[in-house]
């Protein structure tokens, strides 16, 4: 018998993704940490993708600093991210991710990048199984991603993955970045 998520295993066994940017190692930061030796922001990029926050593998920001709580990693070099995955928590709290903004471009000031394709819904967040993805749409180019809560709270992540966009041309056109954009503020501005 094999556990999905199990509280006590190093996490369950998943299978890389199609077209998956290596994010193992690279360097991450967030904007607090809730304690020093458990909720590190290296810990959404150790390959660990266990949900159980007392499994060393997932950040945590602190309880006092959480207006508009923030993660990244610095992939290093430009990239095309298609998507954005993340690892949400499994014993508790799962509903704080909602909302989330994910974040792609090459501006170290991370909110200044663009956004991803939609924010984090608590549709998502329901319809999975604990411990299962989130998988966010991106199509944006950079050297940062970015996972940010438009709000006081309190943020943990236990695995971020990304993709590759596919096809021959990795880089997205300005061009294309801009409609895309322009798409998302419209469909805001009819909310």
């Amino acid at each position: 018998m094999t556990c999905g998520v199990c509280p006590q295993s190093g996490g369950p066994q998943v299978a890389p993704l199609q077209n998956e940017i290596s994010l193992i190692g690279k360097p991450t930061s967030q904007s607090s940490t809730h304690d020093a030796s458990q909720s590190i922001s290296d810990h959404a990029v150790d390959g660990n993708t266990n949900g159980y926050y007392f499994s060393d593998s997932c950040t945590h920001t602190a309880f006092n600093n959480v207006g508009n709580p923030w993660w990244a990693v610095d992939m290093q070099q430009d990239e095309c991210v298609e998507k954005v995955v993340l690892y949400n928590r499994a014993d508790c709290c799962e509903e704080r991710l909602e909302g989330a903004i994910v974040r792609v471009g090459s501006n170290p000031d991370y909110g200044q990048n663009p956004e991803c394709e939609s924010r984090v819904s608590m549709d998502q967040i329901s319809s999975a199984s604990p411990g299962d993805r989130i998988e966010i749409e991106c199509n944006l180019s950079g050297q940062y991603i970015s996972v940010e809560l438009p709000r006081w709270d309190l943020l943990t992540l236990c695995e971020v993955k990304a993709t590759s966009c596919s096809g021959n041309d990795k880089r997205m056109s300005e061009e294309t970045r801009l409609l895309k954009w322009l798409k998302r503020e419209l469909e805001t501005d009819s909310e």
